[in-house]
């Protein structure tokens, strides 16, 4: 059986980027679901937090979520840093809009926004325990 090389190495690049995405899509689901679960506490709580909840779930998911679709097309080491940077500075102005603007409730703002960031760790964890099994 003669194996054509070139569309082997094409397929292990293809797998590659799968793996990837999937992480990728594991640490946005998670972010949703975190955000959602901090957002629906809040409204529990009280209706008046959940202003601050839902800004800091978009605050802290939005900027996840462009980096992320910005960098599924590049490699080149000055577009990731320039990405990075441009994805500070979302965030940096998701926060002053809802602080300045929409005048948010800090506490439920930064209990959201936190517990977002943390689902870094939940999905990375998650996804490396499953490659071990």
């Amino acid at each position: 059986m003669k194996v054509n090389r070139p569309v082997f190495i094409i397929r292990a690049a293809l797998a590659r980027q799968w793996r990837q995405d999937g992480a990728v899509l594991t640490v946005l689901l998670t972010q949703v679901a975190l955000g959602s679960i901090c957002c629906l506490s809040f409204w529990w709580a009280d209706a008046v937090f959940v202003d601050g909840a839902v800004a800091g779930l978009v605050s802290a998911f939005a900027p996840n979520a462009l980096l992320a679709w910005q960098q599924q097309r590049t490699t080149h080491a000055s577009r990731l840093l320039m990405q990075s940077a441009m994805k500070w500075g979302v965030t940096v102005m998701l926060m002053a809009l809802s602080f300045g603007v929409v005048g948010v409730n800090p506490v439920s703002f930064f209990v959201t926004y936190g517990t977002v960031q943390l689902s870094f760790v939940f999905a990375l964890k998650r996804s490396s325990a499953a490659t071990k099994r």
